[in-house]
């Protein structure tokens, strides 16, 4: 079976904090995978490398290389929207996305491919 997620090498780096130190990792297709470690050890910021969740903080420097269907998704080529169709996460307690109300009611349907501004915010008018 081939892999689906391979991480080569993967640091990430919180202002000058060494978060995550030279992880590899392969995982297959249709594999179940726990990631176990005590609090603040890195679970969670590893799980954000997948979708690309930490790049909204600006103090956030990765190295390494992160590949999804052999597609590196750190590479200037990937679309954050169809990465993440394909790499969820659920958190453990509900957090809104970062961002403004307005902002927050069209993520979604700016995945799917509206672009209008008006159109975006009828759709906030109507929520």
């Amino acid at each position: 079976m081939e892999n689906k997620i391979v991480v080569k090498n993967l640091n990430l780096y919180f202002d000058s904090s060494h978060i995550l130190k030279d992880i590899n990792l392969n995982i297959r297709a249709n594999e179940i995978l726990s990631i176990i470690g005590p609090a603040n050890s890195g679970k969670t910021s590893f799980l954000r490398t997948l979708n690309r969740l930490n790049d909204q903080f600006h103090t956030v420097k990765i190295t390494g290389n992160v590949y999804l269907d052999e597609k590196n998704i750190y590479g200037k080529d990937i679309s954050l929207p169809w990465l993440r169709r394909r790499v969820g996460m659920v958190f453990a307690l509900p957090v809104p996305l970062p961002r403004s109300i307005f902002e927050n009611i069209v993520y979604g349907p700016r995945l799917n491919g509206v672009t209008s501004k008006v159109r975006l915010e009828e759709l906030v008018e109507k929520t």
